[in-house]
């Protein structure tokens, strides 16, 4: 009897085998394919047309991200090398005053759409407007702070497909960490 018991055990243990566990989330990296632009250079543009698909970035500059808008120009020879010799005083520092664009696309694949979907920053130098597909999602007195993370839910935001992000980046302030 115990033998027949031991048996019938083993016999439902191997034949059970463990359901497959669904995938409650994933993490996407938007690390690459980032452009930059100066305000200034996009002045009469309607903000929120910055994040539509069509809109054309062809004459912006690649951005490195994480990073400054001063390392991807160095990173990408819009400028010397800024931390070699005496090239940091030939930096036109006026440039930086002003906010800067930051763009890049993401896919939205048919079995996420009605999920919850959601973008994190792990920080931001130092304030910032987040647009998605021609929508404002924050703006730079939410979305502020150098040392801080931020998550924005931006379901309500995304379709299937290519989808847009992009962010006005503002300087900090007198008085603020930056």
């Amino acid at each position: 009897k115990t033998l027949r018991l031991l048996l019938a055990g083993m016999f439902f243990m191997t034949a059970c085998t463990p359901a497959e566990k669904e995938l409650v989330s994933r993490v996407e990296n938007l690390s690459s394919g980032w452009k930059m632009q100066a305000s200034e250079k996009l002045a009469g543009v309607e903000e929120s047309s910055i994040s539509e698909n069509g809109f054309s970035d062809d004459a912006w500059l690649q951005a490195s991200v994480p990073g400054t808008v001063l390392g991807s120009m160095a990173t990408y020879g819009v400028i010397e090398d800024p931390y070699f010799g005496i090239n940091m005083q030939s930096v036109d520092i006026e440039q930086f005053k002003k906010p800067w664009w930051f763009r890049t696309s993401f896919q939205i694949h048919p079995d996420d759409i009605g999920k919850i979907i959601s973008l994190r920053f792990n920080g931001i130098n130092y304030r910032a407007d987040l647009w998605v597909n021609g929508q404002k999602v924050a703006g730079k007195d939410e979305f502020a702070g150098t040392y801080r993370m931020f998550t924005f839910n931006i379901t309500d935001y995304v379709k299937e497909g290519e989808n847009i992000v992009a962010l006005k980046m503002w300087q900090h302030a007198d008085g603020e960490y930056s």
